[in-house]
């Protein structure tokens, strides 16, 4: 269970952060590949000049983002407007009201250099850790593919390429599943 100083955490500039959130009860975030798709847009457009990310994971009732904060002035207003305009186009196009995501979003500080692969790998693999898939490197809404060119869409900085030493250190790293993890 994460402590409050995950959810209050105020994001500065040049540090690392796990920023995860949920929907309230459990409801479904993505109901379809367009849902994924919008989701991702939306966080290019309010985030890519404030946050360098590092790494991300969307599941269909929660996410998952590894980043570095570049604009501390706007990062955590700017990923207050990517949740607020993608409840508003998600309630509307499924005639639904209320909150959709839990408040405050969650946001860890990556304090160790060791964790930084942990992390990496975790958000990766969390498709499999809870059931999705049999296999995370199936699971197409993850920047798994994006590192050393596997996807053309490429949403990363290339911070991972540069953390591990080649392509096959990367993907033996993921080769070890950790089915439990003090990530979050």
């Amino acid at each position: 269970m994460a402590d409050t100083k995950t959810y209050n955490t105020i994001l500065e500039r040049d540090k690392l952060y796990h920023v995860f959130n949920r929907t309230v009860g459990d409801e479904l975030l993505f109901r379809s590949d367009e849902n994924y798709r919008f989701f991702l847009r939306r966080y290019q457009t309010f985030l890519a000049e404030s946050v360098e990310t590092i790494s991300y994971c969307l599941l269909p009732n929660h996410f998952h983002f590894f980043i570095r904060v570049v604009d501390e002035q706007r990062a955590s207003l700017n990923f207050k407007r990517l949740f607020q305009s993608y409840s508003l186009a998600y309630n509307r196009s499924i005639k639904r009201r209320g909150t959709l995501l839990e408040r405050p979003f969650k946001r860890k500080e990556v304090l160790k250099s060791e964790h930084i692969s942990r992390l990496i790998r975790y958000i990766h693999q969390n498709p499999q850790k809870h059931g999705f898939v049999d296999n995370f490197r199936k699971w197409k809404w993850t920047s798994f593919h994006e590192v050393y060119g596997q996807n053309g869409n490429r949403m990363t900085s290339k911070f991972a390429e540069d953390w591990f030493l080649s392509k096959s250190e990367f993907e033996s790293f993921h080769d070890f599943f950790e089915a439990k993890s003090n990530m979050e």
